[in-house]
């Protein structure tokens, strides 16, 4: 039987929609975290209090529920599908994830 990983992605998404895609084969969820982690992240034009708490993030299993075996999925990244694990602190969705190639096995004798 043959596997083969095809790509690695990471996605960091703001309060938008995001559509997750696996040209090649199906979405395989690695990890997935809401909130904040890095002050770095996602900081533009942002202040200061808005991304000093790196401590208030949350995984999430919605993202693995809705994508996991699947070519594509969508997911809005806001409070009202995750809940909010620090109010106040601008968040982001992190998604790390691969591709991994549908396979056909052909037994012949």
């Amino acid at each position: 039987m043959f596997s083969l990983s095809v790509l690695l992605l990471t996605l960091m998404l703001l309060n938008s929609g995001l559509l997750i895609s696996a040209d090649t084969g199906v979405i395989s969820v690695q990890s997935t975290t809401y909130g904040r982690t890095s002050s770095l992240i996602c900081s533009f034009d942002r202040t200061p209090s808005e991304i000093s708490n790196t401590q208030c993030s949350v995984d999430v299993s919605a993202v693995s529920k809705r994508c996991e075996g699947k070519n594509s999925c969508s997911i809005l990244a806001s409070n009202s599908v995750f809940s909010d694990p620090c109010f106040g602190t601008f968040k982001y969705l992190y998604i790390s994830y691969t591709c991994e190639s549908k396979c056909k096995c052909y037994c012949t004798e």
